[in-house]
């Protein structure tokens, strides 16, 4: 690699729209051979203030703009935005949660960047019910409300069934998911909190 300025290697991540970046993208984007090369001189680029370290291996341009369910995305993959996020960015939920909440099928934790990403377990089959939208991937509003459902029912979350706006549930894809997952004690706790 030739010797790059700080200002060149910003701008030819920001020409090649590129706001989150690992050491292997930055390796392979500068043509550096070695991996040690390229940590330090991401390690360079945050101590001057231009990256963000979000966890052990990514970073993220600073002012970007990029937003919270695509860096959620980012920090565990596979993983889609579910739960409070997704029944609030639909209006399912009123609140809006400073925590952003996904779905993922690897080990459940917590990621603190700003504010708190936090990832729950799912067994591989309830991996499903959701599409990307502004480049990130989200489960549509009747995943979201089943994923809430699933781990209120095994007394993982607590939320007021009552306070939910369910007009925008597709009450055909909704049965269709719950057939679908085929969970007794799913089934049994969605007689007892949802009439749709």
């Amino acid at each position: 690699m030739e010797s790059l300025n700080k200002l060149q290697i910003i701008e030819t991540l920001h020409s090649k729209h590129i706001s989150l970046i690992t050491p292997k993208d930055y390796q392979r984007i500068f043509k550096i051979q070695n991996t040690n090369t390229a940590y330090k001189s991401l390690q360079r680029l945050r101590t001057c203030g231009l990256l963000d370290r979000i966890k052990d291996g990514l970073y993220l341009l600073k002012n970007s703009g990029l937003h919270d369910f695509t860096i959620a995305n980012a920090i565990i993959c596979p993983s889609y935005v579910s739960l409070e996020s997704a029944l609030s960015r639909y209006g399912i939920l009123s609140q809006f949660p400073f925590t952003v909440t996904s779905i993922t099928f690897k080990k459940s934790r917590e990621i603190q960047y700003i504010k708190t990403y936090e990832y729950t377990r799912v067994s591989p089959f309830l991996y499903f019910g959701f599409q990307k939208e502004s480049g990130y991937l989200i489960a549509s509003p009747e995943k979201a409300l089943i994923d809430m459902i699933y781990l209120c029912s095994k007394g993982l979350r607590k939320i007021s069934f009552t306070d939910l706006d369910y007009n925008v549930i597709n009450k055909t894809v909704f049965y269709k998911y719950c057939q679908k997952i085929n969970n007794p004690q799913l089934n049994g706790f969605l007689k007892q909190v949802i009439h749709l």
